[in-house]
């Protein structure tokens, strides 16, 4: 982050071009950690509660604004539209001007805004890391290693274990997840290892929490030990 590196404790020459590069300074890093996530988004708060959407902090187009509390009708967020209305506070120069100084920006819901509410994206909160936790077998598979699941240190659920199969045509396994490892979505990719081959196989997280999946048809009628390593985001 580019700073300005004062030498003395007095005669630094304040200048206009100070004010700009302390603002570019932040202003550019605080763009740049906004955009890791997108364009826009929702930081915190602004929930929709009943006709009113609640103050907080959003993301429009890569700027950090405040989000005020608005009010959205009957008519729930569906035609809901943001606006940022920039507000200024003049200050009295030495010349005795007045002059525009003091800038604020903020987004709310109005009748000028353009960009829905609907098209922002809220950032889940990161969970901690948790302890393997074990999940249960729903079909009737020889469990080799018990299948466990967890919260890793990049906030993703992680899936282990392994199992055997016995080569039957079409197998298809199937267990649950624990209550808090549910993702949000319900399709994912994980690896199935055979020996040192690794082969990849759909699996389908149904909203319940249960993950199905069949054996590739390469692998059927074939006896093997399955190594379960996946991770997902929740």
């Amino acid at each position: 982050m580019n700073r300005i590196n004062i030498q003395r404790e007095d005669g630094f020459p304040v200048q206009r071009r100070t004010f700009d590069f302390l603002q570019d300074a932040f202003g550019s890093a605080i763009e740049h950690l906004c955009r890791v996530h997108g364009d826009n988004l929702i930081l915190h708060g602004a929930v929709v509660g009943g006709t009113t959407i609640s103050a907080g902090a959003v993301v429009i187009n890569g700027e950090l604004l405040p989000f005020e509390q608005s009010f959205i009708g009957g008519g729930g967020t569906q035609n809901a539209r943001i606006e940022i209305v920039e507000r200024t506070e003049p200050v009295i120069y030495q010349s005795g001007e007045l002059l525009p100084a003091y800038v604020t920006r903020v987004a709310r819901i109005g009748v000028g805004g353009t960009i829905p509410f609907s098209a922002l994206r809220r950032i889940p909160r990161p969970r901690a890391q948790t302890e393997w936790v074990n999940c249960e077998p729903t079909t009737n598979i020889t469990v080799v290693e018990q299948i466990q699941c967890r919260i890793n240190e990049k906030g993703k659920v992680e899936l282990r274990g392994r199992y055997w199969h016995g080569g039957d045509w079409g197998f298809m396994w199937d267990i649950m997840l624990p209550a808090g490892f549910i993702p949000s979505h319900n399709r994912q990719e994980l690896i199935v290892q055979v020996g040192e081959s690794p082969n990849t196989a759909t699996i389908r997280i149904l909203p319940n929490g249960r993950v199905m999946s069949s054996i590739p048809e390469v692998m059927c009628n074939q006896d093997f030990v399955f190594n379960i390593s996946c991770e997902f985001d929740l």
